[in-house]
């Protein structure tokens, strides 16, 4: 039998255990035959893996619940449903594992050997395994397999297509998710991850980084600070592509939030005021509109992003008291040099004060 069949059958395998725990009232239903046709299997020779041995298990004990069953009544019999519902729990425990190990194998050992839409799929497979939240079983399969090390390469390598290094920074992000005391270490070490997002101009990029602030927050954005990362991000606020600066505009909001002085002050010094001002100026035109829809669903995007960028620094995580109070001035002096009048400086300066209108 070969890797796609074995695959497909204990997908199956697994679905019907599912099933039974849902309904474990009676061997006619559909799901617990599926699972009874294989008892008599030697499964870990069938699949000629060792680690199935106790799949193997499990389907006799099975069958001899389900005998049980039959020849029992009242409570013995409720009792009975309860133990098959955990067996099958367990049948699908272990053909999880043996899936996650074989998908973690082709990530790691054939991965450059599929096409570009099967890379992509392997990727957003991982990806959406990790999405289901932690597995101790998963986690240490993944630091067996050396899998992060892989999707490091793949981000930091810019001869590859541009979808298959985003969605291996994606499936990094995932990982930080799945378990932040393991992962983050990983993302930090180097600064190697850091490099590779910033110099990538992309959506799906930009937005890792924004993740990955969130769940690191400040000695990540110190690490983005220490790469140079800042002028890229400020130069994204100026890209053509205006999804790109959307990403870009709540990257910056997510430095303003949990970015110590240094990040902070590099920002103001590198002209995130005069970008936001022309953000904010562009936000009556109806095509942006239309877009600050679908990118930017909580906010309306560019409208209000000076004030929304200094209410981020007060609000925020990274700043000190008096560093907010100093840089709230700072800020408010950049707006006075950037606006073409009076007028627009007092009405962006009590927007910053007091709150922008609705």
């Amino acid at each position: 039998m070969d890797e796609d069949r074995q695959t497909q059958v204990l997908n199956a395998l697994k679905e019907a255990s599912h099933a039974v725990q849902k309904n474990p009232f009676c061997d006619k239903d559909s799901a617990i035959k599926a699972l009874l046709q294989l008892q008599n299997e030697d499964i870990a020779s069938m699949f000629k893996d060792h680690k199935l041995l106790s799949l193997t298990d499990h389907l006799c004990n099975l069958k001899s619940l389900v005998h049980e069953l039959r020849e029992s009544r009242g409570l013995r019999s409720y009792l009975k449903y309860r133990e098959i519902s955990r067996l099958a729990a367990s049948i699908e425990l272990v053909i999880q594992a043996w899936i996650d190990r074989k998908n973690l194998d082709k990530l790691t050992k054939t991965l450059q050997l599929q096409t570009l839409y099967q890379q992509i799929k392997l990727l957003e497979a991982f990806e959406s395994r990790l999405s289901q939240g932690f597995d101790g079983e998963l986690q240490d399969s993944i630091l067996r397999s050396g899998v992060f090390r892989v999707l490091e390469s793949l981000l930091c390598n810019p001869k590859l297509d541009i979808r298959v290094r985003d969605q291996a920074a994606s499936a990094m992000a995932a990982l930080v998710q799945f378990n932040k005391d393991v992962f983050v270490g990983e993302v930090m070490a180097g600064g190697y991850v850091v490099q590779a997002l910033v110099s990538m101009t992309s959506v799906k990029a930009i937005k890792v980084l924004s993740s990955l602030i969130m769940a690191i927050k400040s000695p990540f954005v110190d690490e983005i600070h220490y790469q140079g990362g800042i002028q890229r991000i400020l130069g994204f606020l100026g890209d053509p592509n205006k999804e790109i600066r959307v990403s870009a505009m709540e990257c910056a909001m997510e430095i303003a939030y949990y970015g110590r002085k240094e990040a902070i002050e590099a920002l103001l010094k590198g002209g995130v005021v005069k970008r936001l001002v022309e953000l904010q100026k562009s936000a009556d035109d109806e095509e942006l509109k239309a877009m600050e829809m679908e990118f930017a669903k909580r906010e309306k995007a560019f409208r209000g992003c000076v004030a929304r960028f200094a209410i981020q620094m007060e609000v925020g995580q990274g700043l000190r008291q008096r560093e907010r109070r100093s840089l709230k001035g700072e800020m408010l002096e950049r707006v006075r040099e950037v606006v073409e009048s009076e007028a627009e400086a007092a009405t962006i300066v009590a927007e910053i004060l007091w709150g922008s209108t609705p």
